[in-house]
């Protein structure tokens, strides 16, 4: 992802593009779904995708693909920088203000990684918490677990 989003960034180094950016999220999630003893989902759905902006004549032009290859980025950026083209038509400039290059990294903190555990064991876990729900005052139970990965890499043209 990290080496995807340096060579868009190379892409973007074009005449004209005031400043770029490049976003690559991989998503993972994980959804089960017990109602009133049943199991009524089972999901997991894995996403990649990158969104690139670009600014040009104080205007800013947008494009993603869920593609990561060298031609989907080179169409995406062609978007990117066409939109940015014709919304500058308007003669409305946004004033950019530069930040310092930073790099940073951050993982959320967790006792134990839910995608390590079993879908039966999570399964297991709805279920009994459905069957402690059992009442004759209670007239539908539902009970879900949601998990959800989220790697991110955002990369700039101010370094």
């Amino acid at each position: 992802m990290k080496d995807f989003a340096i060579t868009i960034l190379d892409l973007l180094k074009q005449p004209g593009v005031e400043y770029g950016d490049v976003r690559v999220v991989h998503i993972v999630e994980e959804n089960i779904v017990v109602k009133n003893g049943k199991i009524e989902d089972i999901r997991r759905e894995e996403n990649l995708g990158f969104g690139i902006r670009v600014m040009i004549n104080g205007a800013w032009g947008f494009a993603s693909s869920s593609n990561l290859t060298i031609v989907s980025a080179d169409k995406a950026i062609k978007n990117a920088v066409g939109a940015a083209k014709a919304a500058s038509l308007t003669g409305i400039k946004t004033e950019f203000h530069k930040q310092e290059a930073y790099i940073e990294r951050y993982v959320a903190p967790f006792e134990k990684d839910p995608f390590s555990i079993s879908i039966e064991e999570k399964i297991k876990l709805l279920l009994t918490l459905d069957e402690l729900l059992k009442d004759k005052h209670v007239i539908n139970r539902y009970s879900h677990l949601n998990f959800k990965r989220l790697h991110q890499v955002f990369a700039s043209t101010e370094g």
